[in-house]
């Protein structure tokens, strides 16, 4: 035993002979305990940054595919500059020709606002191009003649321009040459010609331009050369059969009169007969 881990304590007692007796008394002492540290507080935890949410992936719906319906067409508008470019389709399965019988005497003349209002017709057709679903002989054309110097000087803007500038680039020498071919009135018009093949170079001889339907729009108000357009490429020539031996004219003559506002074109056919075309009766 350790010297520090002991103290002498005093003690009196009485013993029979009244004496006092001091007696020395080993007392043992508790060790005195190691100081307890306080426990440290426990680190604050760091906070662990949860994950960003991931977007929920939506695929994309697959495009749906509407089957082609056997027998229609579609309709389409393109621009005409003399060859070789008229030939780059030649079996579209119906080539239209939207001519102008002459030239307007000036930008504020009445003759003038008609063509403009006959373009703006023309371009509600959704314009042609070159990869197309459907082949070209499932395409019915509507053309607008146009000089050849216009495309040259415009080739990267020429399908954006205003509606006056296709107008002042008509092609008006060669209108007058597909509207000598067909002996029209040239007084009049705005003229749509259509054709089972191109009227360049076209022959009575050949079976494909032996009937021409021609919509004569000479006593039709401008404002309603929309509504005649649309309702003739929209509405009619769908059906491959409808060249087949001729133009179902009446069901021509009724779908284009019908929302041009009682405003109503000469519709008819042309024939070719003893060398040249001629009303069909």
């Amino acid at each position: 035993m350790k010297k520090s881990e002991v103290t002498w304590a005093d003690g009196e007692y009485a013993n029979p002979n009244d004496e006092v007796t001091v007696e020395r008394v080993l007392a043992l002492c508790p060790p005195v305990p190691a100081p307890v540290e306080e426990p440290k507080p426990a680190p604050a935890p760091v906070p662990v940054p949860l994950p960003e949410p991931t977007a929920k992936y939506t695929p994309k719906p697959k495009p749906v595919v509407v089957p082609e319906i056997p027998g229609l067409r579609t309709d389409r508008r393109s621009y005409l500059i003399p060859n070789p470019d008229e030939t780059a389709y030649e079996d579209f399965g119906l080539c239209a020709y939207t001519l102008l019988p002459h030239m307007y005497p000036s930008q504020n003349s009445g003759i003038y606002n008609r063509y403009v209002k006959m373009h703006q017709a023309f371009k509600s057709i959704p314009q042609f191009e070159k990869q197309e679903r459907r082949g070209p002989d499932e395409v019915n054309v509507l053309y607008w003649n146009l000089k050849r110097q216009a495309f040259s000087e415009n080739a990267y803007k020429i399908f954006d321009m205003s509606h006056g500038f296709y107008v002042q680039n008509y092609d008006y020498q060669r209108a007058k040459g597909f509207l000598d071919q067909c002996n029209l009135n040239q007084s009049g018009g705005p003229y749509i010609i259509a054709a089972r093949g191109q009227l360049t170079g076209m022959s009575g001889n050949d079976p494909d331009q032996q009937e021409l339907l021609v919509i004569d729009l000479s006593r039709v108000h401008e404002d309603a050369f929309k509504g005649v357009v649309a309702s003739f490429f929209h509405r009619v020539l769908k059906n491959q059969f409808t060249w087949k031996d001729h133009f179902e004219l009446n069901r021509i003559q009724a779908a284009v009169s019908g929302p041009a506002s009682g405003q109503k074109p000469d519709v008819y056919l042309l024939k070719w007969v003893n060398g040249s075309y001629a009303v069909a009766k």
